[in-house]
């Protein structure tokens, strides 16, 4: 930051209160609570076959038999 800024100290303290200071704007309501959690839980569903497609192509591209592929969602 001195590279930039150089020695002055109030422009300093300015950019590090602007950049660090709390997000402007109002708490979220309750309806948005309840939109947030369906938003996150429909993103973890999605990520879920997301990673089981992938799985499934993976398999197919390495030619894994079918009886010798691993059964479940496991992801790891």
């Amino acid at each position: 930051m001195t590279a930039i800024l150089g020695d002055d100290p109030v422009l300093r303290q300015r950019i590090t209160d602007s950049t660090l200071g709390p997000v402007p704007g109002h708490p979220l309501l309750p309806q948005q609570w309840v939109a947030l959690a369906v938003g996150i839980t429909g993103s973890l569903h999605g990520s879920l076959g997301v990673a089981q497609a992938a799985k499934y192509a993976l398999n197919k591209i390495w030619a894994v038999p079918r009886h010798a592929r691993p059964r479940g969602r496991a992801v790891c």
